[in-house]
């Protein structure tokens, strides 16, 4: 079976419906360089007492439609009919399953990619949190040519919406591509998985990439379900195809949060602890007013405190955010935060509300029945994070905590201690931590919430609207901070904490999802990072001396600071209100160590293009751009509070000192038609 347009040619193997040739036609270039591993879909079904049997698929019938076609499965009294249909350079693919046999269907493997072949320079893109590029696929990047049980050897999965920010994923180079992408706006859980297969008993060795979509959703016996929409797209150019593409998608229908000014344009937050895991106390509500006129030194209206409820930093998960007693209470804490709005400073509170602590009396009592669970019907319990910060390094620490449901029972609970924290003690803001970080499959039957896979989509989207309405009806200009960042949880947090510092390669993420503010954890005398944190518009995490110190502490690095918090301010049409554009349209000439990135404004015609150093050292640097604007002149602010104006037009030269950022400010740019072009500085 052949499918093919002016673009594409798709070729389908009959013993199993899979991919034996994608080619792009356009490069004659063929993607498959091991036909004879194609398999279209893999069910994962429990056998007795195996954990499960793989039904793949077999021999289908087969209903041609000119550019799309229908293959029908029948296996153990399940039917599969896998829908596929050309869309330009893409294939759109989607699996029914109806189940009229004894057991269920837990997971489905759909579309299966199988046996991609090596390309010159190939590397995978994919907009992940923490693992956003894999450079070297067939040699260490997947693992070493050996079998392990370590995921790290040869295979790798990012769960969307969870650490892959968005749905998509690529594997090419700089001229073509193969991505998979979804499409689907429920939101469904999908795991994008890659896995480099080694075929020694070839003469040379063979080696092919696997990439497939797994959808952890349980197909019960008497019960019908269709994938969401799968795209495989043959496409041109690198992974900004891709990227710029899913955002233009997203951009039609997905919700964006609404930040108050003063936060867009903040610099971010200053990070205190006040009562440490081992109980360690730094800080009291006495202390608020001075930490917060430390954060003004550094030109920040934020701080961030953890540990300042009873029992401190991750202790007494979910029942005990109450004032402690010992500071002085409740009284005390409104006090303090009155005084610190006084002085114009906001104080965003941590909030887990995503562990439960099994050793509390309201857990035995009720707190259990919130408890998410596996298939097998056993708590999931927290990761090892808390493992390290105690004194005693025990993994046992961390089991003490399971992860709760975003069931109907348990969201009340939730809204009450946001309630509390929010209105009642006076924050007016809150932190939900690990609250983008969570997207677990519930099975706990008593919960209610149907699909096990749709639990925590479902128990999510109905929770956060009803924390941004009490955040916002206790303070206009209240702020949500979330943990983690992809696109679903993200519609109601205004900006994401991290526990991590900068981030390797964050280009894919914030060119897929401009729109959403991610935050870097840095420390006193990082001013290198600092500058490339501001290159990529991150907003800063101020965690000084481990969270325990002030930034006025560090007289020079604080003014370094104010001065970017006035850049960020200053330029905020070119910068913060603009979307990030990586190099687009955009020749830079420079050393290592700087760093250059655009910025689109589109509603207002203005693109901001910054170039920061971050090395400490001078550096001369020439960029051209072609972004279509008839403006010859732009401005440029300098972080050491400088302005000056120079030509556009033609090759650009300027020196930059050690750590300074220059943003140039360019106006009447027209924004409909905007292909980037390259321009030879030579």
């Amino acid at each position: 079976m052949i499918l093919q347009n002016d673009l594409i040619r798709v070729e389908l193997g009959d013993e199993t419906g899979g991919f034996r040739s994608l080619k792009d036609l356009r490069l004659d270039r063929e993607w498959v360089c091991a036909p004879d591993r194609s398999l279209l879909f893999r069910l994962m079904v429990p056998d007795g007492e195996r954990e499960c049997e793989h039904v793949d698929s077999d021999v289908p019938a087969v209903v041609p439609g000119g550019s799309s076609c229908v293959l029908t499965f029948a296996r153990n009294g399940i039917s599969m009919q896998a829908f596929l249909e050309l869309d330009g350079d893409a294939l759109v693919c989607r699996l029914q399953i109806v189940n009229d046999g004894p057991v269920p269907v837990e997971e489905i493997m759909f579309p299966f990619v199988r046996g991609l072949a090596p390309v010159e320079k190939a590397c995978i893109t994919w907009p992940h949190f923490h693992f956003r590029r894999i450079d070297d696929v067939f040699g260490r990047g997947l693992g070493g040519d050996h079998h392990s049980w370590n995921e790290m050897a040869q295979k790798y999965v990012g769960r969307y919406p969870h650490w892959l920010t968005t749905a998509w994923c690529d594997y090419g180079n700089d001229s073509s591509g193969i991505a998979l992408e979804g499409r689907h706006k429920d939101f469904s859980i999908m795991d994008f998985c890659l896995h480099k297969v080694v075929e020694k008993h070839f003469d040379p060795v063979r080696r092919s990439l696997d990439l497939y979509t797994v959808h952890p959703h349980r197909v019960a016996p008497g019960e019908t379900f269709t994938t969401p929409p799968v795209r495989i797209r043959l496409h041109e150019g690198d992974w900004h195809t891709v990227a710029d593409e899913h955002r233009g998608w997203l951009d039609t229908w997905i919700g964006k949060p609404e930040r108050p000014a003063q936060f867009a344009e903040s610099i971010g937050w200053h990070f205190y602890f006040m009562k440490h895991q081992d109980g360690l106390e730094v800080n009291s509500y006495a202390d608020l007013p001075r930490m917060a006129k430390s954060a003004l030194a550094a030109g920040c209206r934020y701080l961030m405190v953890f540990g300042w409820q009873t029992g401190g930093h991750d202790n007494n998960y979910m029942y005990r955010y109450v004032p402690n007693d010992s500071w002085g209470g409740e009284a005390a804490l409104k006090a303090a935060l009155e005084e610190c709005r006084q002085l114009g400073v906001q104080v965003i509170p941590f909030f887990n509300g995503t562990l439960a602590n099994t050793q509390m009396p309201e857990h035995r009592e009720y707190g259990y029945r919130w408890e998410a669970t596996t298939r097998a019907g056993h708590p999931y319990y927290a990761g090892d994070w808390a493992r390290n910060n105690f004194d005693a390094p025990s993994r046992n620490r961390s089991m003490l905590h399971h992860e709760v449901c975003f069931c109907e029972e348990y969201r009340p609970h939730f809204l009450d201690a946001v309630t509390r924290i929010v209105k009642d003690y006076g924050f007016g803001n809150t932190q939900l931590d690990q609250i983008g970080e969570k997207m677990f499959v519930c099975y706990n039957p008593s919960h209610g919430h149907g699909a096990p896979d749709r639990a925590f989509v479902d128990g999510l989207a109905a929770l956060l609207p009803g924390v941004r309405e009490i955040v916002r009806d206790a303070n206009p200009d209240g702020v949500i901070v979330g943990e983690g960042f992809n696109d679903f949880v993200n519609q109601w947090c205004d900006s994401s904490w991290t526990w991590r510092g900068l981030f390797d390669f964050p280009e894919a993420v914030l060119f897929s999802l401009p729109w959403l503010f991610a935050s870097c954890e840095i420390d006193a005398l990082e001013y290198g990072d600092a500058n490339r944190a501001f290159a990529y518009k991150l907003q800063l995490d101020m965690k000084i001396d481990g969270g325990d110190g002030n930034i006025s502490d560090y007289p020079e690095f604080c003014s370094f600071i104010k001065s970017h918090a006035e850049l960020r301010s200053r330029v905020a049409p070119y910068y913060v209100y603009a979307d990030f554009r990586d190099e687009e349209n955009l020749a830079v000439r420079k050393p290592s160590g700087v760093f250059a990135k655009t910025y689109l404004n589109r509603n207002e015609g203005k693109v901001g293009v910054v170039i920061a150093e971050t090395a400490g050292k001078p550096a001369d640097v020439e960029f051209a751009h072609t972004w279509p604007t008839d403006e010859r002149a732009a401005r440029v602010w300098s972080s050491q509070g400088e302005m000056s104006q120079i030509t556009v037009e033609g090759v650009v030269r300027m020196e930059l000192r050690p750590f300074e950022v220059l943003v140039v400010c360019l106006d009447g740019v027209r924004t409909r038609h905007l292909p980037n072009v390259r321009k030879d500085l030579s």
